[in-house]
């Protein structure tokens, strides 16, 4: 039913598993493969709520969590977006800006050490980077303009959102 199909490729250490998705449209994946990153981009620009939304599906995260201000416990939510593509972060930043959300980019990992995984310990062979939006503001309103496809993700963030307009940021 789905115009995709998700793949895991296992291999032998060191070397970690390969995931991918394999597109079913042949001519999508014709014209994903005709065009540049700046082509994509360009169309990313005219789109960028859709663009939003599917990159934060594939490579975003919701984290919420407790933490202490003042002794005092608070409920935190923030979106991150983990890449190896400091590029495409910083792309994406400018489209969020552009759209009023403010977010920050901030170096995971360098390219040295190892990676762990269900699978296994891996050498990282790229530096990893995080952008993330964390002001409540702009957490509830990416809930409400741009979202996730993907229920598990939209009602993680749903439930973050509903419990701080009820309750505030204060847990007790």
């Amino acid at each position: 039913n789905k115009p995709y199909a998700i793949w895991v490729e296992k291999r032998a250490p060191p070397r970690k598993p390969s995931y991918g998705v394999k597109g079913v449209c042949k001519r999508f994946v014709i014209w994903y493969l005709s065009t540049s990153k700046k082509e994509r981009w360009m169309l990313a620009e005219e789109y960028p709520k859709h663009y939003l939304r599917g990159i934060f599906d594939s490579e975003g995260s919701v984290i919420v969590q407790e933490s202490y201000s003042s002794n005092a416990p608070k409920l935190d939510c923030r979106l991150a977006l983990y890449n190896t593509d400091l590029e495409l972060l910083r792309f994406v930043q400018r489209l969020l800006s552009k759209l009023g959300y403010r977010s920050k980019i901030y170096k995971v990992y360098d390219a040295v050490g190892y990676a762990k995984f269900p699978e296994g310990c891996f050498p990282r062979r790229k530096a990893e980077y995080v952008l993330t939006i964390m002001k409540r503001e702009d957490v509830k309103r990416f809930a409400n303009e741009i979202g996730f496809t993907i229920r598990r993700k939209q009602e993680r963030l749903q439930r973050y959102v509903t419990l701080y307009e009820t309750y505030g940021a204060g847990i007790r």
